[in-house]
């Protein structure tokens, strides 16, 4: 066992000689909240797509949450993804960007879904003090664009329809 001294990006910029600028949206602006509502319907089937807001390439996310008002029974499964808005065609940009496996068979109740992606081109834990474009794979420079934050159906929904919320706070 040894004693550690860790510094996070912000700090080790701080300390270089001579100091290194820090990523402004890691470091300090404005809290931004954006919250979109959609309805599942009791009939949806596998590959049902539900945008809920956009968010912009250069937002550092600060906490997902998701809600909803009822359960989906056993066999539906959701991810929550990130598109191109409908605007740059649509298309899927990261499958599980924010989360790969949501089990709707229980009701969310302010789901935290913030840091829980995993592989790589995703919202990880490690990416915290990134910028959405910089934790997508692939990506060398910020596109200055918005994305479209996605839950997406793998299975079908076989009992009552129901409302997602979710809910991104974002910094820029």
């Amino acid at each position: 066992m040894s004693v550690a001294t860790i510094k996070s990006t912000q700090i080790t910029n701080r300390d270089a000689s001579p100091e290194v600028l820090n990523n402004a949206s890691a470091a300090e602006g404005s809290i931004v909240e954006a919250i979109g509502v959609c309805a599942v319907g009791a009939t949806d089937t596998t590959g049902s797509t539900y945008r809920f807001l956009s968010i912009p390439s250069n937002a550092r996310i600060s906490s997902v949450q998701l809600w909803s008002d009822a359960s989906a029974g056993a066999n539906m499964t959701l991810s929550m993804d990130l598109y191109d808005t409908t605007a740059n065609a649509g298309a899927i940009v990261k499958s599980g960007f924010f989360k790969s496996s949501l089990d709707p068979s229980t009701r969310f109740a302010a789901s935290d879904a913030t840091f829980t992606a995993s592989g790589a081109g995703t919202n990880l834990m490690s990416g915290a003090e990134k910028m959405v474009w910089q934790n997508l794979s692939g990506v060398s420079s910020d596109p200055n664009k918005w994305y479209d934050v996605v839950v997406t159906s793998g299975a079908n929904n076989s009992t009552t329809g129901f409302n997602l919320i979710v809910k991104v706070a974002y910094s820029v």
